[in-house]
C-alpha cells in the first residue's frame, strides 16, 4: 500500500512522497528485507528533501546494513551535525554512528556515542533497550537477550 501510495502522489507534494519514502525505506531495512529498494527509496526521499536529518540517518543506516562502514559514518555525522541541539527524538542517530563506529573498530568512539544515546532517555521504549544492551555488549555485561 505504501508503494502504491508513493506512485499516486502528486509532484507538487514532494514532502508527502519523500516521507513515505524514506518510512518504506527504513521500515524495510529494520526487517532485513529489499535492502537494494530501501536504498533506491530512501535516497530517492533524499534527492526530493535534502538536509533532512531522519533522511540522512536512513541513507546512513542503508550503508552499515550493506556493510559499508565508512559510508554510513559520513552519512550519519552528516545527519548528527544537522540536529543541533540534540533531543531525546534522535538518540536512534546517535545510536546508529555508536554501531558504525563498533563496526570500524573503534570502541572508545563506539561507548562514547551509545552512552550519549542512553542519556537522551529517548520516549522510544524499543529503542532504549537496544542501546541498553548494545552498551552492556560493549562493556562485557550480558545483553537482555543473552540471558534468556
Amino acid at each position: 500500500m505504501l508503494e502504491k501510495s508513493i506512485t499516486l502522489t502528486p509532484r507538487e507534494e514532494a514532502r508527502a512522497a519523500a516521507n513515505t519514502m524514506n518510512f518504506l525505506g527504513y521500515m524495510w531495512l529494520d526487517v532485513g528485507t529489499h535492502l537494494d529498494k530501501a536504498g533506491e527509496l530512501i535516497t530517492k526521499a533524499n534527492e526530493l528533501l535534502p538536509d533532512q536529518p531522519a533522511y540522512i540517518d536512513s541513507l546512513g543506516w542503508f550503508h552499515y546494513k550493506k556493510g559499508n562502514y565508512p559510508g554510513a559514518l559520513k552519512e550519519l555525522q552528516r545527519a548528527e551535525a544537522l540536529i543541533q541541539p540534540v533531543t531525546p527524538e534522535d538518540a536512534e542517530i546517535l545510536e546508529h554512528i555508536g554501531l558504525t563506529h563498533q563496526a570500524l573498530g573503534d570502541k572508545a568512539k563506539a561507548l562514547n556515542y551509545l552512552e550519549r544515546a542512553e542519556a537522551l532517555k529517548t520516549p522510544d521504549v524499543k529503542a532504549r533497550k537496544r542501546i541498553e544492551n548494545e552498551l552492556l555488549k560493549i562493556k562485557g555485561g550480558k545483553s537482555d537477550a543473552e540471558k534468556k
